[in-house]
């Protein structure tokens, strides 16, 4: 069993956050508990109010809500009365047996859970709870709980939900999770350890866990406030449910702080161009795959995914490389012309238009100017590179080259470290 305990300054946001899931048939409420009148006898106006009217007894403060919630393992089979009696044990364990709380279960994740809605503030005004206090005690009292009532362990990571939240990240799956749980999960794992320049590029990474960041049309709100929304995709890549402001999330997931991670990626990334480059010669050479479909199969063993990308002013398709060995996301043009989808074509013997012969399985993703450096900072167009000789025939020489992993470091990144010099005091 894995307790997590977070503290708030408004009751009634954690209360009405519990109650909107009842309204979705996706919790229920097992009891509450230390109230003047019975479960039955309550309605949830009283419910809200008896635990306001508490916290106003303490105005110095700050922090008068405790929301807990319990996780179990998949095999831990608990009936209503048993979590009833575990959450008495449990609060019990953390010194707020006395204090009134409201216990739900809820049913739209992957794993059974329960959260527990209280106070920390006493009749007679004191606060008796802290975080620090709660989590040392929280420890052992899930450790004595697992005995008690023979649960798995939190210490056995294959059966934990303890192993979810610190160390893996899976595909999300509209109405198997808390849709915003997951989504954060996701983010915060990608935003901390992809290198992407560009938030198409973002999205080629979010696509392979079901989730995609979206601006909107040009003329939406949310496109002129430079917002961002991140929404769920069903199996065919379709958006589905409700999306999620950016601002939501604990992580910095916002259009500005994406965009600022943007110039240190591009410098970051450098060192794995010549790798990237590698793999997609060399399957070129030893597989002579014929199809897009085919040398994407082929990448994909090796740890690199091949989408396809478009623009939004007529600008011509590209491909995406996205790297899950080294955690890198190329853009075709990025690496170079050979690399991009008319140079791919030539290289597989395919001269049909590149927008027609890229096969309808890769997910294209719109990309806005804002989002294109090229275009942002007024460059000139990428040089064209001659294809006619890049044949098999030579691969093997353009392979067996070495090439220049790294640039010059720009200005700015390049700390100066200098000496201090010894003052001589003169007597």
């Amino acid at each position: 069993m894995v307790a997590i305990i977070k503290m708030g300054s408004s009751v009634r946001k954690i209360f009405l956050y519990n109650e909107e899931k009842i309204k979705k048939e996706n919790a229920q409420l097992l009891a509450a508990c230390n109230y003047p009148k019975g479960l039955g006898e309550i309605s949830p106006e009283i419910r809200i109010k008896y635990l306001q009217k508490l916290t106003r007894l303490n105005t110095k403060a700050k922090r008068n809500s405790v929301h807990i919630s319990l996780n179990f393992s998949q095999e831990d089979q608990l009936n209503k009365e048993q979590l009833v009696r575990l959450s008495s044990e449990y609060m019990k364990g953390i010194g707020l047996e006395n204090q009134p709380y409201l216990i739900y279960r809820h049913t739209d994740a992957g794993h059974p859970h329960i959260h527990l809605v209280t106070t920390n503030i006493r009749l007679d005004g004191k606060r008796l709870f802290s975080l620090k206090i709660g989590v040392f005690k929280s420890f052992a009292t899930c450790r004595a709980i697992e005995k008690q009532f023979g649960l798995v362990p939190a210490g056995m990571r294959e059966n934990s939900i303890h192993a979810v939240d610190q160390d893996r990240v899976f595909r999300v799956e509209y109405g198997k999770s808390e849709t915003k749980r997951a989504i954060g999960t996701v983010l915060h794992y990608v935003l901390n350890n992809y290198r992407f320049t560009s938030l198409v590029e973002l999205n080629a990474v979010l696509k392979s866990y079901n989730i995609l960041a979206d601006r909107g049309s040009r003329n939406s709100p949310t496109y002129r406030a430079r917002g961002l929304l991140y929404r769920v995709l069903d199996e065919k890549g379709k958006k589905i449910g409700v999306p999620i402001k950016s601002s939501a999330f604990d992580c910095k997931a916002t259009l500005n702080a994406v965009e600022a991670r943007f110039a240190e990626n591009r410098i970051l990334r450098k060192k794995y161009e010549g790798a990237v480059r590698a793999v997609i010669d060399l399957t070129v050479f030893r597989y002579a795959p014929k199809t897009m479909e085919q040398l994407s199969n082929q990448l994909e063993k090796q740890g690199i995914v091949l989408l396809k990308s478009g623009s939004l002013q007529g600008q011509k398709v590209d491909l995406t490389y996205v790297d899950h060995r080294n955690q890198t996301v190329f853009r075709g043009l990025d690496l170079g012309m050979p690399y991009s989808v008319q140079g791919i074509l030539k290289r597989l013997g395919n001269q049909q238009n590149a927008s027609n012969a890229v096969e309808d399985n890769f997910l294209t993703f719109k990309e806005e100017i804002a989002f294109n450096p090229r275009v942002d900072k007024g460059q000139q167009p990428l040089k064209c590179y001659d294809l006619s000789d890049f044949s098999r025939k030579n691969l093997l020489r353009e392979v067996a080259e070495p090439q220049e992993d790294f640039s010059s470091v720009p200005r700015e990144w390049n700390r100066r470290i200098r000496k201090k010099k010894k003052k001589l005091s003169s007597h």
